[in-house]
């Protein structure tokens, strides 16, 4: 018995091709097939109903032969990845040079795998995540200049200023962020009226809107953007959305909301598609229990979300979820527990040159040690710090807080109040950096 061992285009690729979004070089492999009188794949066809039955082979032979020109293969074979790659090698003049006056890097694929591409370094890197949006707005902002008229092309520019702004959220510029997030509006206004841009745009928002401490404007962002998700079916966006809002309701006090949000995220959001949010909703399920008194419960969440965390390669997460679990300990009384804890993330976090959440727990440690008058802890915790200042890339604002700790520490003058002060405002600048894992869920 003979065995078929042709390699068939999936369905999907099938209608892509029929609707005209394919690569050159794919589509012409797809018309040299169906080329060959494929019948499985004809069926196919038939069935997506995308293909008219009047000289399909004529028009077939025509794609083939059009995508067998040598000039553009040499253009037109790259896929998006590699443009996007391209684009992102190329020194800023001669990126802007070709955008101008090339069309291979001009297309709806190219924005969004940099939309992709900026969105999977939104918590490692702040800068990257900003600087390749920048790109992306660029490429669209071409796409609309080809076609002023067109408004798929304003849904794409629109989608891409709604992840720069974003991205300048993240880096904390919330002013330049607003402004950005209302263009975007603007364009979306001109586009198809598709209303899942618009969900897409009330979904990055959310996150703009808390750090803002706008707290309802940022509660009605997040239920606009989940209801529209789930109208279309798009139940993975729909899952983010839900955990984006139980944040908000968190600050909001609203920890019965936030329970039940952070539940339902985790039966929507793909593990595959977000594995940090994945993971990060048990974790914040395990805050709301905190808040709520509920520290066994708070520990079993946490144990669940850090046992996904140590398949990982990041170690942020790891060493945050440590810094919770002491906190924990501390609630329930485990002092020396919670000390232990402590201490490893601390040390975990000047091991990767990570200062703010350094900083951070350096403080939390004194807070321990002065409750206990353990004056002599405090000192050499004080002395520390130094290999802080040398290994860590500090912001102005932690450093300056630091150096008030240390050298209150060594006028005798550090109070509990004083501790507990500038221990708040580290942890509201790394709340607002948003470039790590907060006790919270990352903004998204």
């Amino acid at each position: 018995m003979s065995v078929d061992v042709t390699v068939h285009p999936t369905k999907i690729a099938l209608a892509k091709f029929l609707a005209g979004e394919l690569s050159p070089h794919e589509a012409s492999t797809v018309a040299d097939h169906l080329l060959g009188q494929c019948a499985s794949c004809e069926a196919v066809i038939a069935e997506l109903s995308l293909a008219g039955p009047e000289s399909k082979e004529d028009v077939l032979r025509s794609l083939a032969s059009e995508f067998d020109s040598v000039e553009l293969e040499r253009y037109s074979t790259s896929s998006s990845v590699e443009l996007a790659e391209e684009l992102l090698s190329l020194p800023a003049a001669k990126r802007e040079l070709l955008l101008a006056n090339s069309e291979r890097f001009v297309s709806d694929s190219v924005c969004f795998e940099l939309i992709e591409r900026a969105w999977s370094s939104r918590f490692s890197d702040v800068h990257e995540n900003l600087a390749i949006m920048e790109i992306a707005c660029s490429v669209a902002e071409q796409l609309v200049e080809n076609s002023p008229e067109d408004p798929v092309k304003r849904d794409v520019y629109g989608r891409c200023l709604s992840y720069l702004a974003n991205a300048y959220r993240s880096s904390s510029d919330h002013a330049r962020a607003s402004a950005i997030f209302d263009k975007a509006e603007f364009e979306l206004s001109l586009g198809t009226g598709d209303a899942v841009e618009l969900a897409h745009l009330w979904f990055l928002r959310t996150s703009l809107r808390l750090a803002k401490g706008e707290l309802e404007d940022a509660l009605q962002d997040s239920e606009n953007s989940f209801s529209t998700f789930v109208s279309y079916g798009e139940t993975h966006l729909a899952g983010m959305a839900l955990a984006n809002g139980a944040s908000v309701a968190t600050e909001l006090g609203r920890l019965d909301l936030a329970s039940e949000s952070l539940l339902r995220s985790m039966e929507m959001i793909d593990p595959s598609r977000e594995r940090t949010t994945f993971v990060a909703v048990r974790q914040n399920l395990a805050v709301v229990h905190y808040e709520r008194g509920n520290y066994t419960d708070a520990l079993s969440a946490l144990n669940e979300a850090k046992a996904l965390y140590r398949s990982s390669e990041d170690r942020v997460p790891l060493l945050r979820a440590k810094q919770f679990e002491a906190n924990i300990a501390l609630a329930m009384g485990h002092v020396a527990l919670a000390e232990k804890c402590f201490l490893e993330a601390r040390n975990g976090f000047v091991s990767a040159g990570l200062g703010a959440p350094a900083a951070e727990l350096s403080l939390e440690l004194a807070n321990l040690y002065m409750d206990q008058q353990r004056h002599t802890e405090v000192r050499s915790l004080a002395e520390a710090v130094i290999p802080i200042f040398q290994c860590c890339d500090l912001h102005r604002e932690v450093l300056a807080a630091l150096l008030l700790f240390r050298e209150s520490v060594i006028r005798d003058t550090l109070t509990v109040g004083a501790a507990q002060g500038i221990l708040d405002f580290l942890q509201a600048h790394q709340i607002d950096q948003a470039a790590q894992l907060t006790s919270f869920i990352p903004r998204l």
